[in-house]
């Protein structure tokens, strides 16, 4: 899934117009096949105003008892700059995930990866996911969010995006982001309009073609 809403007068190119198309194009994809496992594909709304769409949307599952095993939401994904010192993170994110934080350290801090995390519950999904993308030569930075930090304030940039709506009915869930403003300027149109110039086409496709394939090993293709 992925919102597609943003504020006002921004054109959202990133976000999450990026998010959108891939969810779309995933659809496209793999409706082309059949599985044993049910695939539900949803675009929500009013994200930006506080996860609405997507927090009635887990809500109205939880209430009917329907379960997941994992979902999977992309949240502006499709900026990357290779440019070393284009990373920054997150206040507190290196107490808080020493071997992530180390390895980009000892890279340059690149913004060339596209971030994947997950709660405890949908490991095996990022497991998945960082196997396809290693096939189509993604840089990856998968995180798995301990069950003792999940509604921890420490983690509250890690929860800014749909997934969280479903963390909160304690459904496994993750996203895959390029990091929004902790590497684009352009986020929300702040230094320079979101616009689909900036965006990296190429990294993005690779970010489709990974979760696609993640997310047919999920399904149960043999």
């Amino acid at each position: 899934g992925a919102h597609y809403d943003h504020i006002a007068g921004c054109a959202g190119a990133d976000d999450n117009a990026s998010g959108t198309a891939a969810a779309l194009e995933l659809a496209r994809v793999l409706a082309t096949a059949s599985f044993p496992r049910t695939l539900v594909v949803a675009c929500w709304d009013e994200e930006e105003r506080g996860l609405v769409g997507a927090r009635a949307h887990a809500m109205r599952e939880a209430a009917a008892s329907r379960s997941f095993d994992v979902v999977t939401v992309f949240e502006t994904m499709a900026y990357a700059d290779a440019t070393p010192g284009a990373q920054t993170l997150p206040v507190g994110f290196e107490a808080l995930f020493p071997r992530q934080s180390r390895a980009l350290r000892e890279a340059g801090y690149p913004g060339d990866f596209i971030a994947a995390i997950g709660d405890e519950g949908s490991r095996d999904a990022l497991a998945h996911l960082s196997r396809h993308a290693f096939a189509v030569g993604l840089p990856i930075q998968a995180l798995e969010v301990p069950a003792r930090l999940i509604d921890s304030p420490a983690i509250a940039d890690l929860r800014r995006s749909d997934h969280a709506a479903f963390w909160e009915q304690g459904v496994p869930a993750l996203f895959l982001t390029d990091t929004a403003n902790f590497r684009y300027d352009g986020y929300h149109c702040g230094a320079r309009p979101d616009v689909v110039e900036n965006l990296d086409l190429d990294f993005a496709t690779r970010v489709v073609a990974a979760t696609t394939g993640a997310t047919a090993e999920s399904l149960g293709l043999p």
